[in-house]
């Protein structure tokens, strides 16, 4: 049977404490860059007030240990997923779809809304693909920008045209 994870926005102060508890779990060199990566992403956003908004999410195990994290920011109106990391096999799926629930729920019924990220090799371009994003240009081969367009912000039909 699968493991059920639960997923949780949460606020900076607790998400360092559980990026703590979730470095026990990066034994691979490409797993501890990530949690750097994360780490200074969370620095600086605590050190900036350029009125950008940061959420953190945390996935948990039924144990609620923390297995995966994630940090979303918004400047200009557009969700952008800054990095995701996985300790626990399907905790960094479980939780990346809650992260973009989360972010579709923000936007509401807002026309023609996207959340971005940056794809850095083809393991991370194919693992966004199954969460339904796409490389803006797809000769970049699995490094460049993904967009995942959300479903419920469909453009309206300018008056005068028919659809």
């Amino acid at each position: 049977m699968p493991t059920v994870f639960t997923c949780e926005q949460v606020e900076q102060a607790d998400f360092r404490i559980h990026y703590v508890d979730a470095c026990m779990l990066g034994d691979s060199t490409d797993q501890q860059k990530v949690l750097s990566n994360i780490w200074m992403l969370t620095e600086r956003r605590g050190a900036t007030g350029n009125g950008e908004t940061v959420v953190y999410f945390t996935a948990f195990n039924p144990e609620r240990e923390p297995v995966a994290l994630l940090v979303m920011a918004n400047n200009n109106g557009s969700w952008v997923i800054e990095d995701l990391f996985s300790g626990q096999a399907g905790a960094g799926s479980a939780l990346a779809r809650f992260a973009m629930q989360w972010a579709i729920r923000d936007y509401g019924a807002t026309a023609n809304r996207e959340i971005t990220l940056t794809s850095l090799n083809a393991t991370s371009c194919a693992f966004w693909q199954k969460m339904g994003f796409s490389m803006r240009n797809p000769l970049d081969r699995g490094h460049g920008l993904m967009i995942y367009r959300v479903p419920n912000s469909r453009p309206a039909t300018p008056a005068g045209t028919s659809a």
